[in-house]
């Protein structure tokens, strides 16, 4: 009895470690969720200054010299 309610409180708190505890899996998808859309929005905002930049560029052309 004593070996069951021992192993019952050692599992509760490896699940208490693997879902609440700073290192968990939830925090780990979580953060990996994160570094996916911030990963995403870097790539949109290089296409975009690398658009204005050329814009900017052709358009510092045309002025007179």
């Amino acid at each position: 009895m004593i070996r069951l309610s021992l192993g019952f409180l050692v599992l509760v708190y490896f699940v208490y470690l693997g879902f609440f505890s700073k290192n968990s899996w939830i925090i780990h998808h979580n953060l990996t969720s994160k570094q996916k859309i911030l990963s995403k929005e870097i790539y949109d905002i290089r296409d975009k200054n690398a658009k204005l930049q050329k814009e900017y560029l052709e358009l510092k052309n045309l002025e007179p010299q």
